[in-house]
């Protein structure tokens, strides 16, 4: 049974969304998504150098939507930039990479030692199974 808002409410804007808590500045993962969006590696190779070793909160963990950003852009640069700074590889970037048929980023994962028979869960199947 789908549960839907009552008619006279007007949709929520994806901007309008509740933040989710991260220890990297919002603004400083707004202004990478820009790059990637732009195509601009050399200003997100500087945002993530200047994060790194600045003082302030930074987790490479928080890049987690410009991963998924990269991969629908089928951007093997950014996606290659964000694992060798240590995002971990998570079974679901393959996964968003097979809907959108992202060969380059499978690919980048495999020379980046995904498991391509690692299971999604113990009840699903691999990516590609």
């Amino acid at each position: 049974m789908d549960i839907l808002p009552p008619p006279d409410y007007p949709p929520v804007q994806p901007s309008r969304y509740p933040q989710i808590p991260t220890r990297t500045p919002p603004s400083t993962l707004e202004k990478v998504h820009a790059s990637c969006v732009r195509g601009d590696i050399q200003q997100f190779r500087e945002i993530l150098d200047s994060q790194s070793s600045s003082s302030e909160g930074f987790n490479i963990c928080d890049f987690y939507a410009i991963m998924i950003e990269a991969i629908k852009r089928a951007d093997a640069q950014f996606i290659k930039e964000l694992l060798h700074r240590g995002l971990p590889m998570d079974p679901l970037y393959a996964l968003e990479a097979v809907k959108v048929k992202g060969k380059y980023a499978l690919k980048v994962f495999l020379q980046n030692g995904w498991d391509i028979n690692q299971t999604m869960s113990e009840l699903k199947p691999p990516v590609l199974g």
